[in-house]
């Protein structure tokens, strides 16, 4: 993998102290689906993404229904459409720190990892994947499926 061309700007990341609202903040801010959670060796903690975020705003009754991994989308009428309450559903993990939100089990690819495998992460429906060095986990940057296209893209024009 051509890690110059997925890897073309400064990667954003966050701490594990950093609070859940500054991440929602540079999440937002940035227009990513994904942040690599790093200690203080920058070494990759694990991720917190917006799907997993969503996911903390669903009751358990769903979230077990979609852990199941049923096709049937869960009838959802018993429950308000107040965008209030999600707010502060959301708001309640303001102060928690993102280390203890992070996806510790997220998939990683190394600098020698082959394109094919970040291309087979992102369809998995991974929001990024992080790439870390092999030996130490230290985070490099991050790919997303738009990093993937414009790399691919720049090949066909050479």
């Amino acid at each position: 993998m051509d890690e110059k061309l997925l890897c073309r700007i400064e990667p954003v990341k966050l701490r594990e102290t950093d609070s859940l609202s500054v991440a929602i903040r540079v999440l937002t801010e940035n227009r990513l689906s994904a942040l690599p959670v790093v200690n203080e060796r920058d070494e990759l903690v694990g991720t917190i993404g917006v799907n997993g975020l969503l996911e903390k705003l669903l009751p358990r009754s769903i979230l077990a229904v979609l852990e199941r991994g049923d096709d049937v989308m869960p009838h959802l009428s018993f429950m308000a459409d107040n965008t209030d309450e999600l707010s502060d559903k959301l708001h309640e993990l303001d102060d928690m720190p993102v280390g203890e939100l992070a996806d510790r089990n997220a998939p990683v690819i190394y600098p020698d990892s082959p394109a094919m495998e970040a291309v087979l992460l992102l369809l998995r429906g991974e929001d990024d994947v992080p790439v870390v060095e092999r030996e130490t986990r230290k985070f490099r940057c991050m790919v997303s499926a738009l990093d993937l296209l414009h790399t691919l893209q720049e090949g066909v024009a050479k």
